[in-house]
Formats: structure tokens, sequence, C-alpha cells
């Protein structure tokens, strides 16, 4: 009789054990399914704050150097005297800055930049989710992202 209540004693002790692995397997999907839900949204409103931040750059560099908008948003990562002469680390010569890095689009996660002018002015969707749009002639910058992505009310990226 001790053998047999020994056995339901350790019997008790695993079936106990693996009520908390079971409760941890149901935590983990309820969280594989709802996190998602707040990385979405938290993306979607980082994008017109990265916008409005590498735009407002835009401007300022249009601003200070009278030579209109920079070639690329690459320019905007080097560092500048008073007389717009560029180098690409900081200095007491070269103190201006505009951005430390190009940022990453926060939907796609892509540094990537499509540089137009000229003919290309226009801007035109691509057929895949990439990181940004500018035109050089006129300062404009976009997510460079497809018409279906949208905010989930219907708003497109690329008109942000």
């Amino acid at each position: 009789m001790k053998k047999l209540r020994k056995l339901l004693d350790y019997v008790a002790v695993l079936e106990s054990d693996y009520s908390h692995l079971v409760a941890i397997a149901i935590l983990a999907a309820l969280a594989a399914v709802t996190i998602p839900q707040f990385v979405l949204p938290y993306k979607l409103g980082e994008l017109p704050k990265k916008l409005a931040f590498v735009r407002g750059n835009i401007l300022l560099y249009k601003t200070q150097h009278d030579r209109g908008y920079p070639d690329s948003i690459e320019v905007l990562t080097r560092h500048f005297d008073g007389d717009g002469n560029a180098s690409e680390t900081p200095g007491p010569k070269h103190p201006y800055g505009y951005l430390l890095t190009v940022p990453a689009n926060p939907v796609t996660g892509s540094m990537a930049v499509r540089v137009v002018s000229g003919a290309e002015t226009a801007f035109s969707p691509p057929d895949k989710d990439g990181g940004w749009w500018y035109n050089r002639s006129t300062g404009e910058f976009r997510a460079y992202m497809t018409d279906g992505s949208t905010d989930g009310n219907g708003m497109k990226l690329n008109e942000l």
C-alpha cells in the first residue's frame, strides 16, 4: 500500500508540473496572436514622425545653403562649415549636421532611398514596398511603398 501511495504522490507532482507547462504554452500562444496587433500600429505611428523629421531637415538644408535641395538624403548625414563645405566627420571646422544616418522606414525596415529628378519628378508607386522616395528637384520626400500599403483606415502610406 505504501508503494501505491508513493506512486500516486509522484503522479500528482508530475501532473502539477505539466499543468504549468500547459498554462505557459497557452500564454505563449496568446502573446503570439496579440503582440503583432500592437507592433503594427506603433510602426504606422512612427512613419509620419520620420517623414516630418527628414522633411524638416531637407528644408533646413535648403534654407541654410541657398543652393537648392540636397542631391541625396545621404548628403544630410555629412557635416558642414558656415560656407557649406562638407566633411564626413564633425569637428570645429564642420560643426553643422542634419542627420546621423538615413533613418529606416519603420514599416518596411529599409533605409534605401530612390532619388529622382527631371523627367521622373512625379511619384509612381513601386511594385514592392521599399524605403524612401526623394525628388531632388522639388525636395519631396515620401515612403516608397505600394498603393496597397495603408494605415488600416484606407489612407495610403505613400501619400502621407
